[in-house]
C-alpha cells in the first residue's frame, strides 16, 4: 500500500520506517524457527506418547549409571514412580548378586559394542524378584546410554514351570521303573509270607514273627503305590463319589484322631456335587492333606474342609490357619521327597502323591499359602452329573469251584515259582509257561484251559496283549488274567472293554486272586 503525502517522490510506508531485505529475512527466519520448534515439540510429544505406552521400561543413563529419563512402564514393573528413579544410580534398584557381571558389561557397552539380550534381575519395591531382558547402546555424541529392558517374570516362570514338569516326569520315570521291579519282588515275598503265616499260625513262638513280616511286606507295598502315585501310574479304579458325603464320612476320623486344640469344621457345597474319582486313592490324598494342615498347627487352629462346583469340576480344599509356606516353600512342594519336617519325620511324598493322583484321574492341584497366614490346598477333579454311588462295602468272598485249569505265563522265574504255590493252593490244576510262544503251543495243542493268567510285559517278541491276541484266534471265548507291576500300560484301557478280561495289579494277596478268578469264571462258581 502507498501513503498519500505531498511529497512529489513518494516512497512506500516500509521504505519510510526504515524497513530493509534483511528485515524480511529475519521475519522468515523467526517463522521457520517456530516452525522447527512446533515440529520438535510434536515429535518429543509422540515420542514420550511412546515411551509412555511402551510395555517395556525405556530409560537414558549417564556415564556413572544415572538415570536421566525413564518411561512410565517402570512404575508397572519395579514399582517405583519415574521422578523417584531420575537423578539415583541404577545400582541402587539392582539385585546384589547381579551388579558385579552388570557393571562389567556396561564397561564393554561404553567402549561402543551394542548389548543385546543381556539379562540381570531387578528389586520391586515390594521385595519381589524382576528379572529383565536388556537392549543398550553408548552413544559418544552425549555420553550417555539409551536402554530398553523387557519384563522377564512370565518367561522365567514358564521355562520354570517346563523345567519342573520335566524333573516331575524324569522322576516319574525313575520311581515307575523302580515300582515295578519292587512289585515284582514284593509278589513273591508277600506271596510266600503269608504261607508262612498260615503254616505258623498254631506256633505261638513263630506265628507273630510271620504275621510281623507280612506286615513290613505290605507296607512296603505301600510306599512302592506312593511311588507310582508320584509317577501317576498307579491302577486307579474311578467311580462316582457324592462329595459332600465323602467329606461328611472323613469328618469323625478327623476328629477323632486329631487333638481337641485343633477344630474340625466341614462347609458342604450347596447342591449335591459328584466327581469322578477313586474313592481309595482319594481318601488317601485327603488324609495327606489333612495331615499336613495338623502338622503346620503345633499350637492348634482350625481346619477346614470344603466342598464345591467349579465350572466343569469339583473342588475339595483343606484349609488350614498355620504357618503358611514361603514362596521358596511352594515352589518345591510338589517335588518328590522335598519335605519341610524334621529327619525321620517324613518320607516328602504326601503332596507329590496327591499331585500324581489329581493329574493322573484328570484334574490339578492348586496351592495358596503365604507364610504366617495358613493354607489352601485345592484338589480339582472331574465332576459327573451322574450321582448314583456305587456301595463301597467290602468285596463279598470269593467263591471259587476246585480243579480250575489255569494257564500261567510269566518271565520272571521266582514271580512264577510263587503264582503257581498260589493257585495250587487255591486248589487250580496249573501249567506254567516262561513266554508267550510256549503258551501259543500248549493252547494249541488242544489242553483244556479254562483261563489265561499272564504277565503283561514280556520279554521275547510277544508280550501279554499281543499273546492274548493269538490265545483269542485259538479260543474266542477264553478268560484272561492280565497282571503287571506297571499300571500306566495301554492294555488296562482296552481291560475295561473286555467282559472276558481283567487285571490284577503285583503285588497282590492270595484272596485278591481267587477273586479275580472267580469273577472271569462265574460258570465255574
Amino acid at each position: 500500500m502507498i501513503a498519500m503525502t505531498d511529497d512529489p517522490n513518494p516512497r512506500p510506508a516500509a521504505a519510510r520506517w526504515g524497513a530493509t531485505p534483511a528485515d524480511d529475512n529475519e521475519k522468515l527466519s523467526e517463522q521457520a524457527l517456530r516452525a522447527s520448534r512446533e515440529q520438535l515439540a510434536a515429535a518429543l510429544a509422540a515420542n514420550q506418547k511412546i515411551l509412555d505406552n511402551s510395555h517395556d521400561v525405556i530409560c537414558t543413563l549417564d556415564r556413572q549409571g544415572v538415570f536421566l529419563r525413564v518411561s512410565r512402564h517402570v512404575e508397572r514393573m519395579w514399582g517405583y514412580r519415574p521422578e523417584e528413579m531420575v537423578g539415583r544410580l541404577y545400582l541402587d534398584f539392582l539385585h546384589p548378586d547381579d551388579r558385579e557381571k552388570t557393571m562389567e558389561h556396561a564397561e564393554i557397552l561404553a567402549l561402543g559394542e551394542p548389548l543385546n539380550g543381556f539379562m540381570n534381575r531387578f528389586l520391586h519395591r515390594d521385595g519381589s524378584i524382576v528379572p529383565v531382558m536388556w537392549s543398550s547402546v553408548w552413544s559418544e555424541s552425549d555420553r550417555t546410554t539409551f536402554a530398553v529392558g523387557r519384563d522377564m517374570r512370565d518367561h522365567v516362570a514358564a521355562e520354570e514351570k517346563l523345567r519342573q514338569a520335566q524333573k516331575m516326569e524324569a522322576v516319574g520315570r525313575l520311581s515307575g521303573g523302580i515300582a515295578h521291579d519292587f512289585n515284582n519282588l514284593l509278589t513273591v515275598v508277600i506271596g510266600a509270607t503269608e504261607t508262612l503265616a498260615e503254616a505258623l499260625a498254631a506256633d505261638p513262638d513263630l506265628a507273630p514273627v510271620a504275621q510281623v513280616a507280612l506286615e513290613a511286606a505290605e507296607r512296603g507295598a505301600e510306599l512302592v503305590s506312593q511311588l507310582m502315585s508320584v509317577s501317576r501310574t498307579q491302577s486307579l479304579t474311578p467311580r462316582t463319589v457324592n462329595c459332600n458325603r465323602f467329606l461328611e464320612a472323613l469328618l469323625p476320623i478327623l476328629t477323632r484322631t486329631f487333638s481337641k486344640d485343633i477344630e474340625v469344621r466341614m462347609v458342604a457345597a450347596a447342591d449335591e456335587v459328584c466327581c469322578l474319582a477313586d474313592p481309595t486313592q482319594l481318601t488317601s490324598a485327603m488324609l495327606n492333606l489333612c495331615i499336613n494342615a495338623r502338622d503346620a498347627m503345633p499350637g492348634g487352629g482350625r481346619l477346614t474342609l470344603r466342598a464345591v462346583r467349579a465350572g466343569d469340576g469339583v473342588v475339595l480344599s483343606v484349609e488350614d490357619t498355620g504357618e503358611g509356606m514361603s514362596a521358596q516353600t511352594q515352589a518345591r512342594a510338589l517335588e518328590p521327597f522335598f519335605t519341610t519336617k524334621p529327619e525321620g519325620k517324613g518320607s516328602g511324598l504326601g503332596l507329590s502323591m496327591v499331585y500324581g493322583f489329581a493329574v493322573q484321574s484328570g484334574g490339578r492341584l492348586e496351592i495358596d499359602s503365604a507364610e504366617g497366614s495358613g493354607t489352601r490346598i485345592a484338589l480339582c477333579l472331574p465332576a459327573t452329573t451322574d450321582c448314583a454311588e456305587l456301595p463301597l462295602g467290602a468285596a463279598p468272598a470269593a467263591v471259587l469251584a476246585r480243579g480250575l485249569k489255569v494257564l500261567l505265563v510269566e518271565d520272571d522265574d521266582l514271580v512264577r515259582g510263587q503264582v503257581l504255590r498260589q493257585l495250587a493252593a487255591l486248589g487250580c490244576e496249573v501249567r506254567s509257561c516262561a513266554n508267550g510262544h510256549d503258551a501259543l503251543d500248549v493252547l494249541a495243542s488242544g489242553v483244556g484251559v479254562d483261563l489265561m493268567m499272564t504277565d503283561i510285559n514280556m520279554p521275547g517278541g510277544l508280550n501279554g496283549r499281543q499273546l492274548a491276541d493269538h490265545a483269542r484266534l485259538l479260543d474266542p471265548r477264553l478268560p484272561i488274567l492280565f497282571t503287571s507291576g506297571h499300571t500306566e500300560d495301554p492294555v488296562l484301557r482296552s481291560v475295561g472293554h473286555d467282559p472276558l478280561a481283567a487285571f490284577l495289579a503285583k503285588p497282590y494277596r492270595r484272596a485278591e486272586l481267587a477273586r479275580k478268578l472267580a469273577e472271569l469264571t462265574p460258570e465255574r462258581a
